[in-house]
């Protein structure tokens, strides 16, 4: 279960750097 929630919180984390960096690439 923790592993899960691991994996799930950085795969968020991720999604909203992607996200952060294409705001700033437009």
């Amino acid at each position: 279960m923790m592993g899960d929630d691991i994996v799930t919180n950085t795969s968020k984390q991720v999604e909203n750097v992607q996200e952060k960096a294409m705001e700033e690439a437009v």
